[in-house]
């Protein structure tokens, strides 16, 4: 799989809400403001995209509207972790059917305190194997609950389709 493309700046991206609460359309506005900006992608259903908000039919429907309608070259990342794997293969599958191409994938967390390297591995391979788009952890202490430790992180990534890691840690020691 070629994941060349990811490289740059991808903004995460808020996910609009209609006054009753519906879920919005995207911004074309907005969106070519961003590709016109030079940047080379987005990012949504992040933190900063409402994605905990959402249910799963809206996630799908949310990629798939934004895919018709982001302007090329902007490429299309979008987070589909859940507490589970099952769950997030699933998320992740049906984002790529909708149009994402990458997976931004959050560590599980309701287990967070049992956690260990070997059981988040064998997570993030197996949702790594099924993937059909490139994989990108993603460290959000804020919302996780937890920081993913500096040395774990080699072994999370070392699977043929994790291409990255997008850490909102703010530790820049880490880069």
């Amino acid at each position: 799989m070629d994941a060349s493309w990811l490289r740059g700046v991808f903004p995460p991206i808020p996910t609009p809400f209609a006054s009753d609460e519906a879920l919005g359309g995207p911004r074309l506005a907005f969106l070519e403001h961003l590709r016109d900006g030079g940047l080379d992608g987005v990012v949504a259903l992040g933190s900063n995209g409402e994605a905990a908000q959402l249910s799963d039919r809206e996630r799908a429907r949310w990629i798939s509207s934004l895919r018709a309608v982001l302007p090329g070259p902007l490429r299309l990342i979008a987070g589909t972790g859940a507490d589970s794997t099952r769950a997030t293969i699933e998320r992740t599958r049906e984002a790529a059917a909708a149009g994402a191409e990458a997976a931004l994938v959050v560590a599980p967390v309701y287990y967070r305190r049992d956690m260990t390297l070997e059981s988040l591995r064998a997570h993030y391979h197996a949702v790594a194997d099924a993937s059909p788009v490139p994989v990108l952890l993603y460290n959000v202490p804020v919302y996780m609950g937890w920081d993913l430790p500096d040395d774990w992180i080699p072994a999370l990534a070392d699977h043929a389709n994790v291409y990255g890691l997008k850490d909102s840690s703010g530790r820049t020691e880490r880069l």
